[in-house]
């Protein structure tokens, strides 16, 4: 009778055993499956942020160059504005003298 005892309490802990030893297994390839879903996901997150990295990239040499653009066309408006200013003193000089000089000779007819 005992020996029957030591018997069915060595199969209970064998059973026990086997219980905990197939829940770790189950517990184990669970994780395994997560784990490679978040590789998955992280290598596709890797590969987004490469194509944005390079996106970016492309942003800021366009930035760039407008930028020049931008400063190299303001500072021809800003010469093409002098000059037209220079031409309109200089043409308004003329036209001044020109009728400095239309009275001179009025005045040298009248008089």
């Amino acid at each position: 009778m005992q020996s029957d005892r030591m018997c069915v309490f060595q199969q209970r802990i064998r059973d026990g055993h086997s219980d905990s030893l197939e829940s770790a297994l189950i517990r184990l390839e669970e994780e395994q499956h997560r784990s490679v879903g978040l590789a998955d996901t992280n290598a596709l997150l890797r590969e987004q942020l490469s194509q944005s990295e390079q996106a970016n990239q492309a942003l800021r040499e366009n930035l760039q160059k407008l930028t020049s653009d931008w400063t190299r066309a303001m500072k021809e408006a800003e010469q093409r504005e002098e000059d037209w200013q220079r031409e309109r003193e200089g043409r308004s000089g003329h036209v001044g003298q020109q009728q400095a000089r239309l009275l001179s000779v009025w005045g040298s007819v009248v008089l």
